[in-house]
């Protein structure tokens, strides 16, 4: 089991493996590549009995090779910007807290029961007191949920739901981009994901680690990311670009 020694730099699935000590990693790779070496001329023989090897040369190999190129340059984030959202935010979730606090006791929501005589806007169990007992909504699809579904089904009954999805909006930029980020920013302000190029059943391409393929189109965490002084950045979208991949494959 080559990974025992890793394991003891990766505490949780946050942590990249750019955070193990460079001989350790090392170390791992060889035995990595050791058994890669070996298991190649196992699959080599399967490959040219399915005629898959030309696509395996082609285009796997030199797109694991441009991914990992991509992974190891990170992608640039402006750290003042970033700082300032998080300033920003800070007192913004602050302030949904006490709104909620106050509008769940105005429907009789008892906040000496609780701890810190104050609503948690993170507790199902006091959202639910207050969702289904207090503003009698009836269970959602038959659950007693507090999902994004529900309260999008509800906000129209009382300004606590609707005032709740503002905050989970705000607090999902906050804990998963902003604290998220500050937590995985390397020291020249790159971020630096995984990409997982067999990562998914479809084939498509996935990304962890965080998710950068998930970054929300219209929201202010979007301008985080930036050129590199005398860079510009440059969108591209193939048209059906499977489709074509795989006519130009199985016409070949």
């Amino acid at each position: 089991d080559w990974e025992a020694e890793i394991k003891k730099y990766l505490p949780n699935s946050k942590v990249p493996y750019s955070a193990i000590p460079p001989k350790v990693l090392h170390q791992y790779q060889a035995n990595d590549c050791d058994y890669t070496r070996r298991l190649f001329f196992i699959f080599k023989k399967e490959l040219e009995k399915e005629g898959t090897e030309k696509a395996y040369r082609n285009l796997l190999i030199p797109a694991t090779n441009a991914f990992k190129d991509i992974e190891q340059h990170g992608i640039l984030v402006d750290y003042d910007y970033l700082m300032h959202l998080k300033s920003e935010m800070e007192p913004q979730l602050e302030a949904l807290k006490d709104e909620l606090h106050n509008l769940a006791v105005e429907v009789g929501f008892d906040s000496s029961k609780v701890p810190g005589q104050r609503l948690n806007p993170n507790s199902p169990q006091q959202l639910q007191h207050i969702m289904y007992d207090l503003l009698g909504c009836p269970p959602f699809e038959g659950a007693r949920t507090t999902s994004i579904a529900a309260l999008e089904a509800y906000q129209d009954r009382h300004p606590f739901l609707k005032k709740l999805m503002e905050y989970r909006q705000i607090s999902k930029l906050y804990t998963t981009y902003v604290i998220g980020f500050l937590d995985r920013l390397g020291p020249d302000h790159r971020i630096r994901t995984d990409y997982l190029l067999f990562g998914t059943v479809t084939g498509r391409l996935s990304s962890r680690d965080p998710n950068m393929q998930n970054i929300p189109r219209e929201s202010p965490i979007k301008r985080m990311f930036i050129a590199p002084p005398g860079h510009i950045f440059v969108e591209a979208d193939y048209s059906q670009l499977e489709f074509r991949v795989a006519a130009h494959y199985t016409h070949e």
